[in-house]
């Protein structure tokens, strides 16, 4: 019997220290185990990802990504086909793009799999490692439907802190569920004293200018009021925001404050200034970006301002529509330029906040030119053929010229005939 005993504790013992080890098939994971996508629209990428987890990441991995499926060739990975877990970092993700490209009304799959290799001593920063480690696979499914469905929510209103003679500016995220891009089409909004309930302030928002959120995302929504003239004090945001006259959603609680002018940081700062590319056609659109944020404790009303150089000399100038960017948030300003002219071209920027500029940047890109030689060649290729015309040209009346002429009162022939 004592030994029945002690045999069990000892095999006890025993599978307690094999459940310590760690495994390194259990080790491995990806989340969610499903992306599921039941309304996308045609000709369009939506942006997702997965998230790789790891149990044990004492050491740098890289993860070999592979899609497979009948509808893998859909799929598309932004960042390749190699993600990098570095050592400490125990979720990484693993970002994929839908592009259902003009595909029919149907529900497709693919699978997405992650296999981690471990870097061996002294391997370069590419390849991967001969000890396959683990791997995970994720499910993709997505239905492409054709039809126009407008479908969204609007939460999280939030009115930002100001002061005194400072526009007020206001957020809100919308939740967009359907295939087309989305907003309300309109937002009541009223202002009144937090203490008395007093109506301080009421205006309808007209929604046209502002930014449409792109089907199956989430995204916030800043929005400038006209609203200057409050008191300091304590204040109370009621929202109504319409959609074909029909009421989305309604908020009355929105609480904020209106400072007396000064008693707030104001500060913003360029964080980036960037074209798509470094080199354009001549007359394709140049996309110049400037990321601002606002590093202060007061929303600001800015505004991107470009100057475009050529050399020394100033060319162009471009202003953007002011935006309402909230304390601590980054918002990004998008102008268009479009030159014919080559050349390599210069583009400064600062962004103008209230009274206030924020630091400059500078960024540069080139239109190509027409190449030299070929333009060489096309004006010798051009001359050689009207030298050549004019040759022939002189050479056919030199040939008229030259050609003997028969007597006006009798014909080539009879001539011939007297001399015989």
């Amino acid at each position: 019997m004592i030994h029945r005993v002690i045999l069990t504790l000892g095999i006890a013992v025993f599978l307690g220290f094999l459940a310590g080890i760690p495994v390194p098939g259990l080790a491995f994971g990806i989340s969610p185990g499903s992306v599921v996508e039941e309304r996308v629209p045609t000709n369009f990428k939506l942006p997702r990802k997965f998230i790789v987890t790891r149990g044990n990441p004492s050491e740098d991995e890289q993860a070999k990504i592979t899609v497979s499926g009948p509808a893998s060739q859909y799929i598309e990975l932004p960042k390749g086909d190699v993600i990098e877990l570095p050592k400490g970092a125990r979720a990484v993700d693993v970002p994929f793009t839908i592009n259902t490209t003009s595909l029919g009304a149907e529900t497709y799959r693919a699978e997405l799999t992650a296999t981690t290799s471990q870097k061996e001593s002294g391997e370069e920063t590419e390849g991967y490692g001969s000890r396959v480690v683990s791997g995970a696979t994720g499910l993709i499914r997505f239905t492409v439907v054709n039809d126009e469905i407008e479908q969204y929510t609007i939460d999280t209103v939030y009115v930002q802190e100001s002061e005194i003679e400072t526009q007020i500016g206001f957020s809100f995220r919308l939740s967009n569920k359907g295939t087309v891009f989305a907003r309300p089409e309109k937002i009541e909004l009223a202002f009144l004293e937090n203490e008395s309930g007093k109506e301080a302030y009421r205006e309808t928002i007209d929604t046209a200018q502002i930014v449409a959120i792109a089907p199956l995302a989430t995204g916030r929504v800043d929005v400038i009021t006209k609203a200057t003239a409050l008191p300091p004090g304590n204040y109370r945001g009621e929202f109504t925001f319409y959609n074909n006259e029909e009421v989305v959603t309604t908020d009355k609680s929105v609480i904020f404050r209106v400072f007396p002018q000064g008693a707030l940081s104001q500060q913003g700062e360029l964080v980036s200034l960037a074209t798509e590319k470094g080199t354009y056609e001549p007359g394709e659109s140049v996309k110049i970006t400037g990321s601002f944020k606002n590093s202060g404790d007061v929303g600001l009303i800015a505004q991107l301002n470009l100057e475009i150089f050529i050399g020394s000399k100033r060319i162009e100038t471009l202003t953007s529509k002011e935006v309402f960017v909230p304390k601590l948030e980054t918002v990004d300003f998008d102008l268009f330029y479009e030159q014919e002219e080559g050349g390599e071209y210069t583009v400064k920027g600062i962004v103008t906040y209230g009274s206030k500029k924020s630091n400059a940047i500078e960024t540069t890109f080139k239109i190509k030119q027409f190449p030299l030689v070929l333009a060489i060649g096309a004006g010798v290729l051009l001359l050689g053929i009207v030298v050549f015309v004019l040759w022939m040209f002189k050479r056919r009346r030199s040939i008229k010229n030259s050609a003997p002429k028969a007597s006006p009162q009798q014909p080539a022939s009879m001539v011939d005939k007297n001399m015989v």
